[in-house]
């Protein structure tokens, strides 16, 4: 009775659980629809089998100075080799926005070398000698084209229960509260009592509908002792990444994962102290840039 139980508890929870991961995915925010043509030069290609198997080529833009741009992708909507094998990786479409070396370290760090990029493909056949073709568009985020792509309150713990008061932020439509302890407990109990309405709307009573809540109770995302937790409205998509940044001004890298609706922020042990800030860096229009390239006949090792 006890292993049916349980059976037909997770059942429950399964069909009462809110939307999975996938569901809640954000599709990253389209670069303006005009997209210009722009030089790539290959670097170095490499092509590695086994474990982490990838075709990975280096691209250099010697027109793009590594200090402008904050986070790039690349998307690759055509590439074969000589033996006409289908090179685009199955998740080409989902390719994310990833931080540059300016986007790490700061636009003095980046200097004005030209912005490299990996572009990766699926392996191509073992009998192949090029990359017969590739065409795509790499997109660019340059934050310093934009005034409010780049929003930093200052000690922000300190407005923890309420929404944090920024030009940058509402410019872009974006309301971000770091959500105190007493609000996460109020909410964690308004979902459970919601589950246990659902619950009872089915049909389901007694000992199973007490598990059911329970379970759900169990299963509900406890922060750690260094964690932020943010409720993040964004209606628009804009919002790129999220640091720290210390009483010096030294932006500190986090963590960043979704759960139960709300942004948990983590910072591997280095708990954000009372006068440091946090940083929100937005996609806007003026920030983004797409590109078209094509690359021909790139030989293999």
């Amino acid at each position: 009775m006890r292993t049916r139980l349980a059976g037909l508890l997770l059942a429950a929870l399964g069909l009462l659980a809110a939307p999975g991961a996938e569901a809640q995915k954000k599709s990253p925010p389209k670069a303006p629809g005009s997209a210009a043509p722009v030089e790539v030069k290959v670097g170095q290609v490499n092509d590695r089998r086994g474990s982490f198997a990838r075709c990975a080529i280096s691209l250099e833009l010697p027109s793009v100075p590594s200090s402008e741009v904050g986070a790039a992708r690349v998307l690759v909507r055509k590439a074969v080799d000589d033996t006409g094998r289908n090179l685009v990786p199955e998740d080409a479409a989902e390719k994310r926005m990833e931080p540059t070396r300016a986007g790490r370290f700061g636009a003095e760090e980046a200097g004005q070398d030209p912005l490299s990029l990996t572009l990766e493909l699926k392996n191509p056949a073992r009998k192949a000698t090029v990359v017969k073709e590739v065409r795509g568009e790499i997109e660019l985020y340059s934050p310093g084209k934009d005034p409010d792509a780049v929003a930093t309150v200052a000690k922000f713990l300190a407005s923890a229960g309420q929404p944090l008061k920024s030009p940058a932020l509402a410019a872009n439509g974006v309301s971000i509260t770091v959500v105190t302890k007493a609000q996460l407990e109020a909410e964690k109990k308004r979902q459970a009592e919601k589950k246990r309405q659902e619950a009872k709307k089915d049909g389901i009573a007694g000992e199973m509908l007490e598990s059911i809540v329970s379970g759900f109770l169990d299963m509900f995302f406890t922060p750690g002792e260094d964690d932020v937790v943010l409720k993040v409205a964004d209606p628009r998509k804009r919002v790129l990444d999220i640091a720290y940044v210390d009483a010096s001004g030294e932006e500190k890298t986090v963590g960043r994962m979704e759960r139960e609706g709300y942004t948990v922020l983590s910072s591997w042990g280095e708990k954000p102290g009372p006068d440091w800030g946090l940083r929100v860096k937005m996609q806007t229009p003026k920030t983004l840039a797409r590109h078209l390239f094509v690359l021909k006949d790139v030989a293999l090792p």
